[in-house]
């Protein structure tokens, strides 16, 4: 099935240079051999992955300009609805206020900024974090980190996702 089909380095390069956009986020999953000893450590060989691409905000006006502009609004709306679902609350607030979104959202779709600003809230109790806490909770979590029979593993999801007061 897979003879002949292109890796992720021919499929990164095409994304970046033909289609202009860029790598944001990778989802992995790793396998490891199988043996009857070592559950530890965790990773194994990296197999697959779900990546996300996004249109740099620089090249955003001249691709949305070669577009007819009913087409172009929808595409940008489109754009910052999938950013906030991903958590990429910064790259939707940074769509939404440049100067030409004004051409292409009017001004109900431009107020998702004020849900950007409430949903982006998060209980952040250290201003620059803590380096001994989060080696602690990295620590605990790698090792309650669940498994396929000890035999693979992943990252939960793509992109950043928000449970009460918390972001993870």
């Amino acid at each position: 099935m897979y003879i002949k089909q292109p890796l992720f380095s021919d499929v990164d390069i095409f994304t970046r240079e033909k289609l202009g956009l860029e790598l944001w986020d990778i989802r992995k999953a790793h396998w490891k051999y199988k043996q009857k000893k070592y559950k530890t450590p965790l990773k194994g060989r990296l197999i697959f992955g779900d990546a996300l691409y996004l249109r740099p905000i620089e090249t955003l006006d001249g691709w949305l300009a070669t577009m007819d502009k009913e087409v172009a609004s929808k595409k940008i709306y489109a754009l910052v609805n999938t950013t906030i679902v991903y958590g990429f609350l910064d790259y939707a607030s940074a769509i939404v206020n440049t100067s030409f979104s004004k051409e292409y959202l009017d001004k109900k779709e431009r107020e998702v900024s004020n849900y950007i600003d409430n949903v982006s809230n998060g209980f952040y109790p250290f201003k620059n974090g803590s380096r001994i806490l989060h080696r602690v909770l990295n620590f605990l979590t790698h090792n309650f980190k669940p498994t396929y029979g000890g035999w693979a593993n992943g990252d939960p999801h793509i992109g950043s996702k928000k449970k009460s007061f918390f972001w993870f």
